[in-house]
């Protein structure tokens, strides 16, 4: 949870193209032009872009609390974040004391661009920014994110290159006659093979011809 507003918590480095503040550096254009900031990532529904035509802004309307979904912009962070670096920049992400959402949106980044289990990141966070405190919920969300990026990884994608790779090699492993069924042209193996099928780049082995 956020802590009360006597708390000043300030600005923290956490990687070399991120940093995570409170709203009083948010709104301090010479602190942000000092930390040669491109662009800015607000995580709470209260609060205003101050400097439209300074930075590049992404705004998420988002409270603290155990309830909200925050998971829904996980990605739409890691593609404005990886953006940002990518072109050199360099990013603050913000909430009203930079504490629970901004670390959240953290975490959930360096999870995915640095390959980090949510305790890793975590701790990688907490290292730089001993305020890190995600509110439980988020939390749960970010686990369940963890449990979704293995998902993915697991799967055996193939690249674009092998998908064509895999299309020469059905060329040269398969004879065809052609036939017409409604209409259609359809090409069918004429002997016993191994027909590669490469369906939205997951490729499957079965056997075709007579």
């Amino acid at each position: 949870m956020e802590l009360k507003s006597e708390f000043i918590s300030g600005v923290d480095l956490i990687t070399d193209n991120i940093f995570i503040g409170d709203y009083d550096d948010a709104s301090d254009l010479i602190t942000l032009k000092d930390l040669n900031i491109t662009n800015v990532l607000i995580c709470a529904a209260k609060l205003e872009m101050k400097f439209p035509n300074n930075f590049t802004y992404k705004h998420l309307v988002l409270e603290d609390n155990e309830e909200e979904n925050i998971a829904q912009y996980f990605e739409h962070n890691y593609i404005f974040i990886k953006k940002a670096i990518e072109k050199k920049g360099k990013v603050f992400v913000v909430c009203f004391f930079g504490v629970s959402r901004s670390v959240t949106c953290v975490i959930a980044f360096l999870m995915k661009y640095k390959n980090l289990s949510i305790e890793n990141s975590f701790n990688l966070v907490k290292s730089k920014r001993y305020l890190a405190n995600p509110n439980d919920g988020f939390i749960i969300q970010l686990k369940q994110y963890e449990i979704s990026l293995e998902s993915n990884k697991s799967l055996n994608i193939t690249t674009k290159d092998e998908f064509e790779k895999d299309n020469n090699e059905l060329k040269n492993m398969v004879d065809f006659k052609i036939i017409k069924i409604k209409d259609k042209t359809i090409p069918i193996s004429i002997k016993p093979t191994i027909l590669i099928i490469n369906t939205n780049f997951k490729t499957t082995k079965i056997k075709t011809g007579n």
